[in-house]
């Protein structure tokens, strides 16, 4: 646990020196809640990568996450604005040492607004919940260390069609990349190398997912690369009943390949490579967590033009 680096820390460089900074008063908390038993904050954890926060044995963490996406793509005068809110729910239980079950929902809110080249405009619109995914994580590997943990977690589930995907409008049928649910079921696994520490965390996250459509839609296979790093940049002593707050920044990068969709409803020409960077604070305190982010994309594959994503996350540790 954290708790190991924080004391390790501490017996190094003696407590008048830990005392200077943020860094050093999380290590000389840590070490007293050790001592004394009592209940602590959070861990830190990967924004992007929900699948991967911590849970304690016996425990349930729930995370919710509101996020709002505007693109904005095509050339004057055809130019097309599309926004789209959503909703996702993360449930994370840890039954015994090392295993970790989850599910998570997901419900949207989009719209996208076309202007023609006569100057007219169509808007259309889709909400509704989304897609349902279930999984499972395992750590077979971790070691200990006087400075700080290192963990390897491997996960496997699925996304299940649960939503609707069949949302239509004055104009027809929406197209599948408009619909709350993908509309196939979409098997995936990942890898999690995580190195914790008292004043930083890096998290690697490799993941594959290949899509099982019909001959209307089939999304497609994915291969992503996720890396998240956490650094403590301020301490609260006394946030909650004696019990200390971190506020962490977070910076994270994706890069990845997106197979072309497949299907009668399957665009001309989509997938590709894609990339993103993002942005972000979270502040942990005594079974709880709030989390602000931006992601920006780099690189986006064909048929994809988001401009910005802005999220805020709720995490609590029942």
């Amino acid at each position: 646990m954290i708790e190991t680096a924080r004391r390790s820390a501490a017996s190094e460089g003696g407590l008048r020196f830990v005392r200077r900074g943020p860094v050093g008063r999380a290590l000389v908390v840590g070490l007293a809640l050790g001592l004394l038993g009592a209940a602590g904050p959070l861990e830190a954890a990967p924004i992007g990568v929900p699948t991967a926060l911590p849970v304690h044995v016996g425990g349930v963490l729930l995370r919710s996450e509101a996020s709002f996406r505007y693109a904005g793509r095509g050339p004057a005068p055809t130019y097309a604005v599309a926004r789209r809110g959503g909703l996702r729910l993360t449930a994370l239980w840890s039954p015994a040492r090392r295993w970790v079950l989850g599910a998570e929902g997901f419900a949207w809110l989009g719209s996208i607004s076309v202007r023609g080249a006569a100057g007219g405009r169509a808007e259309r619109t889709s909400a509704g919940w989304g897609d349902a995914s279930l999984f499972a994580r395992f750590v077979p590997w971790r070691l200990d260390g006087r400075r700080g943990v290192l963990r390897l977690a491997v996960l496997a589930g699925a996304i299940l069609p649960v939503g609707r995907d069949d949302v239509r409008d004055a104009l027809g049928l929406l197209p599948p990349w408009q619909q709350p649910s993908m509309g196939a079921l979409v098997p995936w696994a990942q890898l999690v190398l995580t190195r914790q520490t008292a004043a930083w965390q890096l998290d690697v996250a490799l993941r594959g997912a290949t899509g099982l459509g019909d001959a209307r839609w089939d999304p497609g296979e994915e291969v992503r690369l996720d890396g998240s790093f956490q650094l403590v940049l301020a301490t609260f002593e006394e946030m909650t009943e004696g019990v200390p707050g971190f506020l962490y920044g977070v910076l994270e990068g994706r890069a990845g390949w997106k197979g072309p969709h497949q299907g009668t409803l399957a665009p001309f020409r989509s997938g590709g490579p894609f990339g993103s960077v993002l942005a972000g604070l979270q502040l942990l305190w005594e079974g709880q967590g709030a989390e602000l982010a931006i992601r920006l994309p780099v690189v986006q594959p064909f048929g994809k033009h988001d401009s910005w994503t802005a999220l805020g996350a709720w995490r609590v540790d029942l």
